[in-house]
């Protein structure tokens, strides 16, 4: 068994598919199991699990999102993305640095950069690439077809300037908000319309997870560690998917 977050692209249109990204490990049972099936044979899912609550009425309680993802990572954050860039009625920010190990493997980067474009004022993402491809680097893959001279993002692993630069501020929350009347007693009370609240949000290889932010540990979130912990960054500001 495997878990797989799946990417919906509209959650009012095609409601009776899921899209899963799914790469072949040698070593995965399941993703070699899966990649080998042929259209038609009938595999068994359960779901949906909770990880982390995505809905549109629990993204608003958010002012901005920082998010993390290195390879097919990315998954667990295009749902989000699209939840919020699709309805309106708040301007949630989202900052995304996105990790991998070559420009082939930033998968989804049209759509992505396009969002970008189309909601400039909202959606801000980077990358990051181990390596370049080489002038005899393949670029069939769906992926992405940026070649080695057209490379304009960082290269080498996930760094606090990377992070400094795109990531929410650690522990963003305006404490100078006015006080606005009550309406429920005609007294004051603390306004919280004008607190700037905010998440990091990470999913990748357990290497990078560790490297920026420290390990999940058994309870599923263990104070912060890594880069983000030196940064500042708390336990309630964070939030590591399982890899």
């Amino acid at each position: 068994m495997r878990a797989y977050t799946p990417i919906h692209h509209s959650i009012d249109k095609e409601q009776d598919r899921i899209q899963l990204l799914i790469k072949r490990y040698d070593e995965g049972q399941v993703s070699r199991f899966i990649h080998s099936a042929r259209p038609g044979k009938k595999i068994e899912m359960r779901g949906p699990i909770l990880i982390w609550p995505a809905s549109r009425p629990e993204l608003e309680i958010w002012d901005e999102i920082g998010m993390i993802a290195g390879g097919t990572g990315i998954t667990a954050m295009m749902s989000i993305i699209h939840s919020v860039l699709t309805h309106p009625d708040k301007k949630i920010k989202i900052s995304l640095l996105f990790a991998a190990q070559s420009p082939e493997e930033l998968y989804f980067k049209d759509e992505l950069d396009q969002l970008s474009r189309t909601f400039s004022d909202q959606f801000r993402v980077a990358y990051t690439v181990d390596r370049t491809p080489t002038p005899s680097s393949s670029s069939s893959s769906s992926s992405s077809s940026v070649k080695s001279d057209e490379w304009k993002g960082h290269i080498g692993y996930v760094n606090d300037k990377m992070l400094k630069e795109l990531m929410p501020a650690p522990n963003r929350i305006a404490e100078d908000s006015p006080a606005v009347p009550d309406n429920r007693g005609g007294g004051a009370a603390a306004s919280k319309v004008n607190s700037k609240k905010s998440i990091v949000l990470i999913c990748g290889p357990e290497s990078m997870v560790r490297h920026v932010a420290g390990t999940r540990g058994l309870s599923g979130q263990e104070p912060i560690r890594g880069i983000l912990g030196t940064m500042g960054y708390q336990k309630d500001q964070v939030f590591r998917f399982p890899n």
